[in-house]
């Protein structure tokens, strides 16, 4: 969990997301940190297809002013995660209503299955309001279990520009937040990937005005 503390007179904290399918992290993460995570002072980077194992030292590509990559090494076909986050976070405020679940979501409609029907119970059981989900999920293969996720949840996914250089959308960042809650934006290419890099800004501030709810599917699980 990571905010930003606002200017003074500001009622509201932002969260800056840098996020990528970076298809091989010797290759690319300087280009990534140096480029996009420095450049748009973010606060959570997450990468997918690192392709590094355990003879990679813990430390790692470890840029000043972020802490260590946190990694999942997988060095053959799903080809791992990774995330760091900056260390001026860890003295900053973090308001009592945010919470955040962090999930591994392999391409296929089989977890796509799993968060429709266990959602509910990951969100009471960790006591969470929200959700956003990132990553290459590949949405035009399995858009079946991509839609009936959304319709279920009532998500949306602010990403409406390609994030593929085949002219495609495969990397979806979906969430509950709503339009004045969460702007994603283009980062162009990283490095030699085919993926594009996403910049996601969150502001945890709603309009007063604005009334949410959602309903929740698994009620019978809930405390």
């Amino acid at each position: 969990m990571c905010l930003v503390t606002p200017p003074s007179g500001h009622g509201c904290y932002k969260l800056n997301i840098v996020s990528a399918n970076i298809h091989g992290f010797h290759t690319n993460v300087g280009e990534l940190m140096h480029r996009f995570t420095l450049k748009n002072d973010a606060n959570l980077v997450f990468v997918r297809e690192t392709f590094l194992d355990d003879r990679v030292p813990a430390t790692y590509a470890r840029v000043k002013g972020y802490l260590t990559w946190i990694r999942k090494d997988c060095s053959t076909h799903d080809g791992g995660l990774a995330f760091c986050l900056s260390v001026a976070v860890l003295d900053m405020p973090i308001p009592m209503e945010l919470e955040m679940i962090l999930l591994k979501l392999v391409w296929g409609t089989a977890l796509l299955q799993f968060l429709t029907d266990n959602m509910d119970c990951l969100l009471t059981t960790h006591q969470c309001e929200n959700m956003i989900i990132l990553g290459d999920l590949n949405p035009h293969g399995v858009q079946h279990a991509f839609d009936s996720l959304l319709e279920v949840f009532d998500l949306t996914n602010p990403v409406t520009f390609l994030t593929h250089r085949s002219s495609s959308t495969l990397d979806p960042v979906i969430t509950d937040l709503t339009a004045h809650e969460v702007h994603c934006s283009s980062l162009g290419p990283v490095g030699s990937s085919d993926h594009i890099g996403i910049l996601t800004r969150i502001f945890f501030k709603r309009p007063r005005d604005d009334i949410s709810t959602r309903t929740l599917w698994q009620w019978d699980k809930a405390n």
